[in-house]
């Protein structure tokens, strides 16, 4: 392996892909003794909408604490798929995805980006944007995107 990622950030939303990112994450950190930092952004705004949608406007105070649980449990089963070998941190942020992971890729020395394609498809992706496109344009260092 010619550059040595010892630094790795790996977005996690959940899905099946963001799994995958993890174990191709792994592989990586094997090769070059890496560290892996995991990263899930609480968007909010879409939880709100899709409550809205659903619930009325009306928002109950115990809704954003169900939204937190969510991504601690998103966190937590994540970790298990690191090998403790290459853990290095893991946080949960809130916002918007874009914005945060940019701001995470600009300030903290990462050597690689590997994130999940949830696979929206060329038109919702257009309408709803891609986080990983806008990775794969933005950032500072390489992103590697996993299907």
């Amino acid at each position: 392996m010619s550059h040595s990622y010892q630094k790795i950030l790996v977005p996690i939303d959940g899905s099946d892909s963001s799994y995958k990112a993890i174990q191709e994450a792994t592989k990586i950190a094997k090769l070059s003794r890496g560290k892996i930092d995991l990263l899930h952004v609480v968007n909010l705004s879409e939880h709100v909408q899709i409550y809205a949608h659903f619930h009325g406007a009306y928002l109950p105070d115990h809704y954003a604490d169900e939204i937190t649980n969510l991504g601690d449990e998103i966190i937590k089963t994540a970790m298990k798929e690191v090998p403790s070998e290459f853990q290095g941190i893991s946080k949960i942020e809130s916002g918007d995805p874009r914005s945060i992971l940019q701001q995470y890729v600009t300030t903290e020395p990462y050597d690689l980006v590997v994130i999940g394609c949830r696979g929206l498809g060329a038109l919702p992706g257009l309408f709803m944007g891609s986080v990983s496109q806008f990775l794969v344009q933005n950032a500072t260092c390489p992103v590697m995107v996993v299907k």
